[in-house]
């Protein structure tokens, strides 16, 4: 049970920074789709 309390743990550590690097790379693409046009 400690090692699935670990794992859930690292998982919600690990989950913000990966869903603010998408977030930061979907506004990229937007703003380069948007500069092309």
């Amino acid at each position: 049970m400690p090692f699935f309390k670990i794992s859930s743990y690292m998982l919600v550590t690990f989950q913000e920074p990966l869903v603010l690097g998408v977030r930061m790379a979907e506004h990229i693409n937007w703003q380069s789709i948007k500069n092309l046009q």
